[in-house]
């Protein structure tokens, strides 16, 4: 079978990779990366730097010096060490490259394709490329939460856990029949960014177990969704942003960006590469303020 993966390039979904791309060995697999450029921090909001760091500390300060080293040092793989590993080719398109995702996708003639926190709507013809369709995985539980940073509207509404929910795409905005959710319990103790490749790692895992389905050509079950129940969330406001603050909830953490790190880099101490180790340049990282 042959899968074609959009993700946007950050840790999230390079963890939530770590647990795809072993479970697609023996199928064909092509991954595109959307890199969104440089974050704008001038706002100096919370949820800014929480994308700073996803999106441009890990790949440029992690990520590049593990490309680099023969063999990966940690339990998790960054990007280049994934696409050697399981031979699988990455692709990096730019947010203004309009039409490269469709033109890749084309190209490689997908079975089936998996939208992994790619944040970017598939329309026609891409819509009908694949014969057994786009799959999606949201950070929300459909149909309550569907739109933009669903996790944190849930956690406005009061809910103590996250879900992630896989979908089927349509023409709408997270609107298609729901094939499965998974939720775990929100640790109060930790940030955001701590939960977040766990959630899409979920994600990751119920596409897996639609895999015996759809290799034999057959759509899994799927619920269409109760549109009355659905209710369209935009982007956090800085009054919402300052609402969950005072809640003692935090986007951001060193400790949790440091342990993070440390299942990429393997521990800082290891006596073969000492204080050459990428780990060791986390002790102090570089760029704004990492906790809010």
């Amino acid at each position: 079978m042959r899968v074609f993966v959009c993700a946007e390039k950050d840790v999230v979904t390079c963890v939530a990779l770590n647990r795809l791309l072993p479970g697609l060995d023996g199928h064909t697999v092509s991954v595109v990366l959307l890199d969104l450029g440089p974050v704008d921090l001038a706002s100096g909001s919370p949820l800014r730097r929480s994308d700073w760091v996803e999106r441009e500390m890990f790949p440029q300060q992690v990520f590049a010096p593990l490309d680099r080293l023969p063999a990966p040092p940690g339990e998790l793989l960054s990007f280049g060490h994934l696409s050697r590993r399981h031979a699988v080719p990455f692709h990096t398109v730019g947010a203004d490259a309009k039409g490269a995702v469709d033109r890749l996708a084309a190209a490689f003639q997908p079975d089936v394709m998996l939208s992994l926190r790619f944040g970017r709507l598939f329309r026609e013809p891409l819509l009908s490329l694949p014969p057994l369709g786009i799959f999606n995985t949201h950070s929300g539980s459909l149909p309550t939460y569907p739109g933009l940073s669903a996790y944190a509207h849930a956690l406005l509404a009061g809910e103590r856990e996250l879900t992630c929910t896989l979908h089927v795409v349509d023409a709408g905005i997270d609107s298609g029949p729901v094939l499965a959710s998974r939720s775990l319990t929100f640790d109060p103790e930790r940030s955001v960014l701590w939960h977040l490749p766990a959630l899409y790692t979920l994600g990751a895992q119920m596409f897996l177990e639609t895999l015996p389905d759809l290799a034999a050509g057959r759509q899994p079950m799927a619920r269409p969704q109760d549109r009355t129940a659905r209710r369209y969330r935009k982007e956090l406001t800085s009054e919402e942003i300052l609402t969950l603050q005072r809640r003692g909830f935090r986007f951001t953490d060193q400790r949790d960006i440091n342990e993070l790190t440390t299942r990429f880099t393997g521990p800082p101490t290891v006596p073969e590469l000492g204080a050459r180790h990428p780990a060791a340049a986390w002790t102090r990282p570089r760029g704004p303020s990492l906790s809010d």
